[in-house]
């Protein structure tokens, strides 16, 4: 007859064990929703600014080609630009800023630069 010592334990895994390692998981998998979820708002957030910087850019080229460009708005989408003029000698100052929501909260992007007429080309050249 084969007896059992009272200091050896049995196969398998006991409830504490498997609660334990139920933990653990949990915690893993709250983990991965976490990085997850932060990763989505992130790149949620990127895709507006990106946006917003694209739409500053096509604004900001079409005023370069104006010989003398003026203030003015422009709403695109949840993308509000507006921009203002002032003249610094024989050239002037823009000040464009773009207004938009990202998913989480309204920002801000403010741009300035300076504007000079377009060059004029000889009547000869194309």
């Amino acid at each position: 007859m084969v007896r059992r010592n009272a200091g050896t334990s049995s196969r398998g895994f006991g409830l504490v064990e498997a609660m334990v390692a139920v933990v653990v998981f949990a915690i893993g998998v709250a983990g991965a929703v976490a990085t997850a979820t932060l990763a989505a708002r992130v790149l949620r957030e990127a895709e507006a600014r990106e946006a917003a910087v694209r739409l500053a850019g096509e604004v900001l080229d079409s005023l370069f080609q104006e010989p003398e460009p003026g203030p003015g708005e422009l709403r695109r989408g949840r993308h509000r630009l507006s921009w203002a003029v002032r003249r610094l000698g024989p050239a002037a100052g823009i000040d464009l800023l773009v207004e938009y929501h990202d998913g989480s909260r309204a920002r801000r992007l403010r741009f300035e630069t300076a504007h000079t007429a377009p060059l004029l080309r000889p009547r000869g050249d194309r």
